[in-house]
């Protein structure tokens, strides 16, 4: 057993630093020196309010999961089950642990596993232990090589990249609250059109509704590059789980079109069914990642050396990191 450093949170805004013991790595597991963690949304939430929509926290949760680090150890059986592994190499950790026996895990839907632990997720108890720590052990199998060009800041944001990919997102109309982030998307090729929602205040369930429908209308008069009208959209990714924007997304989509549930918020929402129903607007969910780190590290080499894919130079995967923060202990100034 050694020392190990680790962030736990015990309340809503109480995060404190402790020193716990740690083991050499399982047979199965490798043990990683964390080098860089990038916030989600869902630590974020954990923070402020000790739950995530509907997930309450039962015991001291240790947070973060996007994280990438150095191979510092290798249990006994780790280079037969990922034999690409070696000491010294900089890796990202894959954060959700499937139960490997279930039918979901034999048809590769491991997202969805019943029995899956996720890093710095209350859903399952014990809670699973999140990096905001000096050292994890980790299963081999969910441990993925960084090419030499990749730092270890670009591959904690593998994370997220796979979350993108899962969802399918392709030619973006990106719509939000805050100018500066559509600006950032514009300039970094990250959105083709944008549109940025002045929000109204709306309390009862019709005013909702009505500035849903409004801000609907209003993105379907926007114009992609050769002057075309947008209108409604084919299928529409809503990323933030609140009430609002997936009413707005539900507007916003075509008859016959998909709304993809990629934002987690709240536990529960009042939805326009007639609408839905008349129009045959599916909502389908979609969940973390499935098999999507390989393709999200060939993308990232891609944008890191300006590689081309299908003819198109990727944006700067670096340049979404806009603050940075030395330490563990500096999580208690940058939440």
């Amino acid at each position: 057993m050694e020392q190990n450093k680790a962030i736990y949170l015990y309340a809503a805004k109480d995060l404190r630093t402790e020193v716990r013991k740690l083991a050499a790595p399982a047979d199965d597991e490798v043990q990683v020196a964390i080098r860089s963690v990038t916030l989600c949304g869902s630590d974020i939430h954990y923070y402020q309010h000790y739950r995530n929509g509907s997930i309450e926290v039962r015991e001291p949760l240790c947070l973060g999961h996007e994280s990438a680090g150095e191979l510092v150890a290798l249990g006994s059986q780790a280079s037969t089950i990922n034999p690409d592994l070696r000491i010294g190499d900089t890796v990202a950790l894959e954060c959700g642990v499937p139960c490997d026996e279930c039918d979901l895990c034999a048809s590769m839907r491991y997202n969805i596993c019943p029995n899956l632990r996720f890093c710095s997720s209350g859903s399952k108890f014990p809670h699973y232990r999140g990096v905001l720590q000096e050292k994890v052990n980790h299963p081999a199998q969910w441990v993925h090589k960084l090419p030499s060009e990749l730092s270890p800041t670009v591959g904690a944001l593998l994370e997220p990249l796979a979350v993108a990919f899962h969802a399918g997102c392709t030619d973006i109309i990106m719509v939000d609250i805050d100018e500066g982030r559509l600006q950032f998307a514009l300039e970094n090729g990250l959105a083709q059109v944008t549109y940025c929602v002045k929000p109204k205040g709306a309390t009862t369930l019709e005013e909702k509704l009505d500035l849903a429908r409004e801000t609907a209308h209003k993105i379907g008069q926007l114009k992609w590059k050769d002057g075309t009208a947008v209108g409604q959209v084919q299928r529409v990714f809503e990323c933030t789980g609140t009430g609002a924007c997936l009413h707005a997304s539900i507007y916003a989509t075509k008859s016959g079109g998909h709304v993809v549930l990629v934002g987690v918020g709240m536990p529960n929402h009042t939805l326009p069914i007639t609408d839905i129903s008349a129009r045959e607007v599916s909502l389908i969910p979609t969940w973390r990642y499935a098999n999507d780190y390989p393709i999200a590290i060939h993308t990232a080499v891609a944008s890191a050396t300006g590689e081309k894919i299908n003819s198109v130079k990727l944006p700067s995967l670096a340049k979404l990191v806009t603050h940075h923060h030395k330490g563990l202990d500096a999580i208690h100034t940058c939440l």
